[in-house]
């Protein structure tokens, strides 16, 4: 009667833990499951996440969404429940506030969010390589990278002014150089031919050099400057998705 409660998955957990020899008792049954209780209310929420998170830019007006108006805050964990049942928890009722914003979805325990947008974008452009590791794409607001206009003069002109720099200074020019190579010898950055740049949206990315010779660790600290505007106003950082604020605030501080 009491295995008949248990759910599957548990259920040959606990088989699998006792000797395939012995008759399983009732009590052995009643110790494993005190045991895995134990377990479920030792787990934490991760305490890298900061305890004091910013409220998200979210305005509600959905008269039912009450279950936890919090819900942006970390807080101890009350249940833990299998997978397996996430679609017996579902009811009828499902909106979204905005083209690319978060999905509510009605559950039996209330409204729940879900990030769909970041589920498809890492479906599209996530995959593996040859050693197993994973390999994403920068997230992008498609409709701001098609409004890139021409970045080419402003970057030549960031690095004329950085070459007049390394004619004043050689050991600047030695360790940006020795930066330069290694970084494409890791495979971050190769060239580009102009048959890939014909016919689609590109962004050239200026970059300048801040040194720090007393520094004991890095001295050279190359700086990719993403914020430039192209003609049209718009950079690169405006057209890529960014996550939450994770650090906390001065004040909280």
């Amino acid at each position: 009667m009491v295995c008949s409660k248990v759910d599957g998955v548990t259920l040959r957990f606990w088989e699998s833990s006792h000797n395939s020899k012995e008759v399983p008792t009732y009590r052995s049954l009643v110790t494993f499951l005190k045991n895995h209780c134990a377990v479920l209310q030792s787990v934490e929420p991760n305490k890298a996440t900061s305890d004091k998170q910013k409220k998200p830019k979210i305005s509600v007006s959905h008269p039912t969404i009450a279950t936890d108006p919090h819900f942006y805050q970390s807080s101890s964990i009350d249940m833990i429940i299998g997978a397996e049942y996430y679609l017996d928890l579902l009811q009828e009722g499902r909106f979204r506030l905005s083209e690319e914003g978060p999905t509510f979805q009605n559950t039996v325990f209330g409204w729940i969010v879900s990030e769909s947008k970041c589920e498809e974008i890492f479906k599209q452009t996530t995959t593996r390589d040859e050693e197993g590791r994973f390999v994403v794409c920068l997230p992008k607001k498609r409709h701001i990278i098609e409004q890139l206009g021409e970045s080419r003069r402003s970057a030549e002109r960031r690095f004329i002014s950085l070459e007049r720099r390394f004619a004043t200074n050689p050991q600047l020019k030695k360790l940006y150089c020795e930066f330069m190579e290694e970084y494409s010898s890791m495979g971050h950055m190769k060239e580009v031919s102009d048959a890939e740049l014909s016919g689609s949206v590109c962004y050239y990315l200026p970059h300048h050099a801040v040194l720090k010779l007393d520094s004991t660790t890095t001295k050279l600290r190359v700086v990719f400057d993403a914020s430039c505007k192209t003609t049209s106003g718009a950079s690169l950082n405006d057209g890529l998705m960014v996550g939450p604020v994770v650090q906390d605030d001065l004040i909280s501080i």
